[in-house]
């Protein structure tokens, strides 16, 4: 499915939930929440402060040392330095370098069926061959050791 389609789905589902009916959306994460006051009020500081330009390519460093310090501390996956973080202009993005950097050609990748579409274009592009594996409403569309 192309990104355009993805949209195109997401209003089609948002105008059926209007007229009542029950959907259950594989479409975009769209959160369905306000943003928090506190990230409005961080943002508006930053933007008054000027902080409106381009960044290293890597991301912020003391916003990589933050997620490094957090990493470390939240998930036991040892030391985590900032040199090995990267921030992303979102999931795609790291998902996209996530797959370039462990794909190798010819390697084969399962895919959940159904799954965001750019699964599948992140393995084709690192020279991969996408393998899907069907979910099954029966199993609330989860993974199984099957």
């Amino acid at each position: 499915m192309k990104s355009a389609q993805t949209f195109a789905y997401s209003d089609m589902a948002s105008q059926l939930a209007r007229e009542g009916r029950e959907i259950i959306s594989f479409g975009i994460g769209q959160p369905d929440f306000p943003t928090p006051q506190h990230i409005v009020d961080a943002a508006v500081k930053a933007l008054r402060e000027g902080f409106t330009r381009y960044v290293s390519p890597p991301g912020i460093p003391e916003l990589r040392q933050e997620i490094a310090r957090y990493v470390s501390a939240v998930t036991g996956a040892g030391d985590v330095k900032p040199e090995e973080t990267l921030v992303t202009a979102g999931a795609k993005h790291a998902m996209f370098f996530a797959v370039a950097s462990y794909v190798q050609p010819g390697d084969e990748v399962v895919i959940p069926d159904p799954s965001f579409y750019a699964y599948t274009h992140a393995v084709r592009y690192a020279g991969g061959t996408p393998v899907f594996l069907p979910l099954k409403e029966e199993q609330g569309f989860t993974l199984t050791a099957e």
